[in-house]
């Protein structure tokens, strides 16, 4: 399977700039992905009803599961 060039946090980052206004054509022109990837992206990533929200809760998950929190 061929590895992604965006991580995790670079995916929810160009999620987050199309949630915030920029036209979904520019964005994906920004970062060299198609469409259909920013969308596969989004349907994987994304609840339509939760939005933003969604993101925010993941990634502080991501952050409790990698261990930063486990230290203190």
């Amino acid at each position: 399977m061929k590895r992604s060039r965006f991580n995790e946090e670079q995916i929810i980052a160009i999620l987050r700039e199309q949630e915030a206004g920029a036209k979904t054509v520019e964005v994906c022109r920004k970062h060299g992905i198609s469409d259909a990837t920013f969308y596969k992206w989004k349907a994987s990533r994304l609840d339509s009803s939760w939005g933003l929200f969604f993101i925010v809760v993941f990634d502080s998950t991501l952050l409790l599961s990698s261990g930063i929190n486990g230290s203190i």
